[in-house]
């Protein structure tokens, strides 16, 4: 159980909410949001888990979401299903997922189809990339038509309230969403497909018991750019770098790696590159315990 900490003044009605809200899996080997996630964090948060702590101050949001759920499970009314989790045995491991909404929709021979809806409390930069929302609820719709073989998922839908929404990046860019929460259609795969997904993370999650991988480039989440110059050390007959050398020095600016790279009258290289992984740096529970991220910031 994850400890809860008050070190930034919070009042004592949130400290004593989110001991009250756990995370609870039930009797679950792995969960539909575990199973997208980076298998190192998720063994990582197994072998450390009485030593985790989390501070609602330092991460408010995700308790104003529990908070949010509650509500609308609360006033979800007839023909919908809220809050539901599902369990069900896979090659001798249970898995489950807990789905905020399902609207049930019965056709006039009595066939039952279900929409699969999942809150989300996120920043306008998660809506670039929902692939990991689109296979989380893909699980959702497997994990339904596996248990509840006379139901048929007919859809999947995210509803986006975007934390850090601006109005005057609304009226620039078309392409910014238009509200700040927002109804997202996601792809809904065949059964083959999910099937496949399944298998494929389920194994890389058991093999991770035994030897340790390492979170992948996306999964750590790389934000901001940096400029670097660099020596290269072989070139190929277009020119271009086929074995980057050694950092010569690292900027912010470009117009300062372009005056750093000619030095004592050879030209350097200059190329950018990501600044930080946020996720490890600020949103990774075990990051002192991981030697990947400890390596990495040690190099960089």
């Amino acid at each position: 159980m994850v400890k809860i900490l008050n070190n930034h003044g919070a009042p004592e009605p949130l400290i004593r909410y989110a001991e009250s809200k756990q995370y609870d899996a039930g009797a679950s080997d792995f969960t539909a949001t575990s199973l997208i996630d980076e298998p190192r964090i998720k063994v990582l948060e197994k072998q450390y888990a009485d030593m985790i702590w989390d501070d609602p101050y330092e991460n408010p949001w995700k308790y104003l979401s529990t908070i949010w759920h509650s509500l609308l499970c609360d006033a979800a009314g007839d023909g919908v299903i809220a809050e539901e989790r599902i369990f069900t045995e896979y090659e001798g491991l249970t898995i489950s997922g807990a789905m905020d909404l399902q609207t049930v929709i019965k056709d006039d021979n009595d066939n039952i189809g279900v929409t699969i809806g999942d809150y989300k409390f996120c920043g306008s930069y998660a809506l670039n990339d929902i692939s990991k929302w689109t296979a989380q609820l893909n699980i959702y719709a497997w994990l339904i038509e596996r248990e509840k073989p006379h139901t048929k998922v007919l859809g999947l839908e995210v509803y986006a309230f975007i934390r850090d929404w601006r109005m005057a990046s609304a009226e620039r860019s078309p392409s910014y969403p238009q509200t700040p929460a927002v109804t997202i259609e996601l792809p809904l795969w065949s059964s083959e497909e999910r099937e496949s997904f399944i298998a494929e993370r389920i194994a890389v999650h058991v093999a991770a018991r035994e030897k340790l991988p390492e979170c992948s480039h996306e999964g750590r989440w790389p934000s901001g750019k940096i400029w670097q110059v660099v020596e290269y050390q072989k070139w190929n007959e277009n020119l271009v770098n086929v074995d980057a050398g050694e950092v010569i020095s690292t900027h912010n600016l470009k117009r300062d790696a372009i005056k750093a790279s000619t030095v004592e009258g050879k030209e350097y290289a200059i190329e950018s590159t990501f600044a930080t992984y946020r996720r490890c740096e600020s949103f990774c529970p075990v990051n002192q315990w991981c030697d990947q991220y400890q390596v990495w910031k040690e190099e960089r």
